[in-house]
């Protein structure tokens, strides 16, 4: 049976796995190129920073690309990549540089430098910066300079160059080399207009900055502002993300505000993968004491995951959330959390769900006895022993708490002296809410010892860590123990002071705590309430019921009394009362049956009557082409087939609203718009602007006017931009132009009609447009010129058929001889 359990397990598992993959897919499909070069970037960055080094930040990209099947090359060539060289960058996906050298020498101008340029990012971006692998990086980049190119593209490739080599040189470990070098491509740019180019030097500059320069931060702030300025969403993202990286570093208060903006600007862009920035939201809570806050958060974390079938962090949201558990002492929920973690193991590095190992053996000792608990620990250490130092840090540190608590004190002191030793070279943008712990846990357990210039050296330092983060439960503790440190050193004034700050944030921590009991308090309040509601309305029921049934037998008593003659009149005349009320309800039924058939039978017509028209219509632009059919069968085809969509996307909006008889044009008109600019391919190319009040057309009108729209904005898609650069716009807006006149104007600015030709009459669009006002005794207007062509079209809309018969029930005849004029 167990057995059978467990296989049952695994195939749930196995199923769920592929769904979620199935969801990841289709997230992804819905991305564009930018928007996955964002996710490639935002969580190689947040896996660098949450990991706290332990990854170089190549390896978390690198891992990141591999999990989304992106290309090795795809975040880091956006200035380089061009798709003449696909095929090669399929080979450097294969780890197969030197055929890419090869195609390289085999190549001359630009396609020879973007080849060396990607092997030069090929090398640079290596896990690990092996000297080897930079020496390649160096001479990639010096090929790439020496190769020969028109006057007009050295510049642009000088500038690649630049920026490979300051990479180049931070990772050699000659950050004043690297900063020379964007420094030097930030000059460059400093007469030039905003550019994506010029806003990617700023960015690329403050990267390479320490985090302590506040020039990081103001040059981050100067390419996020020139981002938005040209409309480029996901980089802007991507720069602000950054900026809430260096505040979190420097600045813990202002990095909270801007991380409400990062989730803002993700929402308004339609990036969907915002698990990281929920992550940190949660974890930024849990530091300031607000764990219900935390709990939010990455509830919001988890169902983004789910939401996106993206589970790369799952196993980080398991532990953060497991982590927010701990902290209200509630371990039972903390340990479900972090087993689910630990299932993880199977299908991810051991960086990602070792912590849930690490916490659940701290808090595992609440279901076993401490002897239990630390040969389990050990057994599992020993098949997967830590590989991370911060890792080995909080392995040593619950090794030690357990045999403190066995009272195993020189056991625990070894585990303890290799925390303290740990503890002394983590880099400064790494030193975050973890080290605090670890400092505070050596600290505990040197001042139990009576080590107290011990203590007070490790209590310092944590305290140290968490003041710019305000981590409410550490700085409690810390005050704590530095007021009882001085009051034995004698100090009694700052023990004084210190008692105080404990004192306040004692009473922090506590209102948070209650905050939560009190919340769970009102749901179980409110649980227990509802299942008593349930019991008194079950009794009142069975109340009800014997009240029923006694009332029944009185009656029953009561009428046995009668004499027989009384009965038999009661029952005729009861019988009576039914009859006349069923004959009633029949008679009322068979009206309202009489009604609904002849309502379908006109509907039945009008449905005919409609496809007979839109087909004549089919027919009558089909006979029409062939008057006009030019040397490309296919491009009339295509015309054709726009016009036969402009109806039947018309017919489909009728028979998907309540009311049959007429179209909304603010719904109908976008779509068409939006299917042109599908048809022909134009995005990217031509900006379309569509503006329609929720204008009511009889479908008599809204033929004629769909497909006035199609010839009109038709002819501006093939003719109105040949070969202009810049911002290409077509806009198409319905209104009313008076109480009973309706305006359409269809404008672009392209080059205009020319001069000396006018109009073209003889064309088939132009006659069609004309046709078709007069059709709805409406007046065209077309004004062209060097700013672009407006096209003018005012007309009377006819109201819609229902409408004529409002507030009386029309005959059949009525809707016939309607449906016939239309």
């Amino acid at each position: 049976m167990s057995k059978r359990l467990f296989s049952c397990a695994v195939l749930l598992c196995v199923l769920s796995m592929a769904n979620a993959q199935t969801r990841l897919s289709e997230t992804l499909q819905n991305y564009n190129g930018a928007q996955k070069r964002l996710l490639a970037r935002n969580i190689g960055r947040f896996l660098y920073m949450v990991h706290q080094g332990e990854w170089d930040q190549d390896s978390c990209v690198l891992y990141t690309c591999r999990y989304y099947s992106f290309s090795r090359q795809f975040p880091y060539d956006e200035m380089i990549y061009d798709a003449g060289i696909r095929e090669e960058m399929k080979w450097l996906d294969q780890r197969q540089a030197p055929a890419v050298a090869a195609a390289a020498d085999r190549s001359n101008g630009e396609k020879r430098v973007r080849l060396l340029l990607e092997l030069a990012i090929y090398y640079l971006h290596q896990p690990g910066a092996r000297p080897a692998h930079l020496d390649s990086t160096a001479a990639f980049i010096a090929a790439a300079r020496k190769t020969p190119l028109p006057a007009p593209e050295t510049g642009k490739w000088q500038t690649e160059c630049d920026a490979l080599e300051g990479e180049l040189r931070y990772q050699q470990g000659d950050q004043a080399g690297s900063v020379k070098c964007f420094t030097s491509i930030v000059n460059s740019f400093a007469k030039q207009e905003r550019s994506q180019r010029k806003a990617q030097a700023f960015h690329e500059l403050a990267l390479h900055l320490p985090f302590t320069d506040s020039n990081r931060v103001k040059n981050l702030e100067r390419a996020y502002a020139d981002y938005r300025q040209l409309g480029l969403k996901e980089n802007a993202i991507e720069v602000m993300s950054d900026i809430v990286t260096a505040y979190f570093v420097t600045d813990w208060r202002k990095a909270k505000v801007k991380l409400d903006e990062v989730l803002a600007l993700e929402k308004a862009a339609g990036y969907r993968h915002v698990m990281d920035t929920y992550y940190v939201m949660s974890y930024m809570k849990n530091i300031a004491g607000d764990f219900m806050g935390g709990i939010g958060y990455t509830d919001s974390c988890m169902a983004n995951i789910a939401g996106t079938g993206d589970s790369l962090i799952y196993s980080l949201a398991c532990h953060r959330m497991g982590d927010t558990y701990r902290f209200f002492d509630e371990n039972e929920r903390a340990l479900t959390y972090y087993e689910k973690g630990m299932l993880r193991r199977h299908v991810e590095p051991q960086l990602f769900w070792y912590k849930n190992f690490l916490s659940w053996s701290y808090v595992i000792g609440n279901r076993y006895t401490p002897e239990v608990t630390i040969a389990t620990v050990k057994n599992i250490a020993a098949k997967y022993p830590p590989q991370s130092e911060h890792d080995k840090l909080q392995l040593n540190i619950t090794l030690g708490f357990l045999n403190e608590q066995l009272g195993y004190n020189d056991e625990a002191e070894k585990y303890f002296g290799h925390v303290a030793d740990g503890i002394k070279n983590f880099p400064a943008e790494h030193s975050h809410s973890d080290l605090a712990w670890y400092n505070l846990q050596a600290g505990r357990f040197y001042f139990e010892r009576k080590q107290y210039a011990k203590a007070r050296r490790f209590v310092e330092k944590s305290l140290q860590y968490s003041l710019n983060k305000e981590y409410t439960f550490v700085l409690r503790s810390s005050y704590d123990y530095l007021s009882q440190l001085d009051s034995i050193d004698g100090n009694y004034s700052g023990a004084l002071a210190n008692y105080k700050l404990y004192k306040l944030y004692y009473d922090s921590a506590q209102n948070m705590n209650q905050r939560f009991k009190m919340e769970e308090l009102d749901i179980r309040y409110e649980t227990a309430k509802k299942d008593q509601d349930i019991m008194l309305l079950k009794h009142d029921g069975l109340m009800r019921e014997s009240a029923l049934q006694r009332a029944e037998q009185t009656r029953n008593i009561i009428l046995a009394g009668f004499a027989l003659l009384a009965v038999i009149a009661g029952l005729l005349y009861n019988q009576y009362r039914v009859k006349k009320k069923n004959a009633r309800i029949i008679e009322q039924k068979n009206v309202a049956l009489e009604q609904l058939v002849d309502e379908k039978q006109w509907l039945l017509k009008e449905v005919h009557h409609r496809v007979k028209n839109s087909l004549q219509t089919i027919v009558s632009l089909l006979e029409l082409q062939t008057d006009y059919l030019s040397n490309d069968p296919l491009a009339a085809i295509q015309s054709s087939q726009n016009r036969i969509f402009a109806t039947s996307l018309l017919h489909q909006k009728l028979y998907q609203a309540d009311n049959m008889s007429s179209v909304n044009m603010s719904v109908y008109l976008p779509e068409l718009v939006y299917y042109l600019e599908e048809a022909f391919q134009t995005r990217g190319q031509i900006h379309f602007q569509t503006e329609a009040q929720p204008v009511e057309l009889d479908i008599s009108q809204a033929v004629p006017i769909g497909i006035i729209i199609n010839e009109v904005v038709t002819n501006a898609i093939k003719h109105a931009f040949p070969g202009k650069t810049g911002h290409n716009t077509i806009s198409v807006s319905l209104s009313m132009a008076g109480k009973d006149t309706a305006m359409l104007e269809i404008t672009d600015n392209g080059r205009g009609l020319p001069p000396a030709a006018g109009i073209k009459e003889e064309g088939l669009g132009m006659k069609l447009v004309r046709g078709l006002t007069e059709d709805i005794d409406g007046t065209v207007r077309i004004v062209s010129g060097g700013e672009g062509t407006v096209a003018t079209i005012l007309f009377k809309p006819r109201p819609a058929l229902t409408k004529h018969y409002a507030g009386q029930e029309p005959s059949i005849k009525q809707y016939e001889e309607e449906a016939t004029h239309s």
